[in-house]
């Protein structure tokens, strides 16, 4: 059994009908039984209509899948994203590592009371090393990873990761850094009147 945590995922329009059945293409992290190491890997799945919960259908491991056409569409999108040349027998991935461990901090998928401590004390960090959130370059190396993420492999901080990132992926992962903060903005106000310097442009 593995419970399957979802990093990123696109559906084949930009702005899917939620009211109908949508199809997804995911990128995961699976997580087994105790004893075994965690997988990443991607997958195909149908989300329910709004009316019927919007919740994924499980359905064994297999999704009906209309086209090929369908297919190149789902993939373009994952590729035009930033996250389709991740390879999950090839973990890890230091964008993939980085952008997870960065949701995890500032788009964690808990409960309000929770999330607003881990974000306060993100932001509580980066007061006390006197940098703005939207210095990424600067604070990315606050962003805690969690653990080893391969048996035998070095453990790398944050810092290590990210200045092993191309260009490219440096620009990926700021601007999603940076998206992630502007939504802070807006759903926490009063975290940004109590650290004005760090929410500085």
């Amino acid at each position: 059994m593995a419970r399957v945590l979802v990093l990123n995922e696109t559906g084949v329009d930009d702005t899917p009908d939620l009211s109908q059945w949508t199809l997804w293409f995911q990128w995961c992290r699976y997580m087994y039984d105790e004893g075994q190491e965690p997988g990443y890997g991607y997958r195909f799945i149908w989300r329910r209509p709004n009316s019927d919960g919007g919740g994924l259908q499980a359905a064994r491991g297999q999704a009906r899948i209309p086209s090929l056409e369908v297919i190149e569409k789902l993939i373009a999108n994952a590729w035009k994203a930033g996250w389709g040349h991740y390879d999950g027998d090839n973990h890890p991935n230091a964008l993939a590592i980085l952008w997870a461990s960065v949701d995890d901090i500032l788009d964690p998928k808990i409960l309000d009371d929770h999330r607003r401590t881990s974000i306060r004390a993100f932001v509580n960090g980066a007061s006390f090393r006197g940098v703005s959130l939207y210095e990424v370059g600067q604070v990315v190396g606050d962003v805690p990873l969690g653990g080893a993420y391969a048996r035998g492999a070095v453990f790398k901080n944050a810092r290590e990761l990210y200045d092993s990132l191309d260009d490219a992926g440096k620009q990926l992962l700021t601007t999603h850094f940076r998206e992630k903060v502007e939504a802070i903005e807006r759903e926490y106000p009063d975290i940004v009147q109590e650290f004005p310097k760090q929410f500085q442009r």
